[in-house]
């Protein structure tokens, strides 16, 4: 999977680029987790249809899904407790 990088946006506020950017593959951490699909996509709030593609290699991610993705990896339950009672 090519990371996403906007070359524009990295060097007018330089950012670091998404390649020395690090994140859990998005199937790997819903597994870890233990949550079925609509599951992971419920806590995130965000369709079905989008974690799937993000699981499949669909679309690119973008920086923030990634560091969503990272949050998650490491404080999955601080996630669910800043998620909760949000509509979806």
């Amino acid at each position: 999977m090519r990371p996403y990088v906007d070359g524009r946006h990295a060097a007018e506020d330089d950012a670091v680029p998404a390649d020395d950017q690090w994140y859990p593959e998005p199937g790997s951490l819903r597994r870890q987790l233990g949550l079925s699909q609509p599951a992971m996509a419920e806590l995130l709030h965000v369709p079905v249809a989008t974690w799937r593609n993000w699981e499949q290699s669909r679309v690119r991610l973008d920086p923030a899904v990634k560091t969503l993705l990272r949050v998650v990896l490491r404080e999955p339950d601080a996630v669910r407790r800043a998620l909760a009672g949000q509509a979806a």
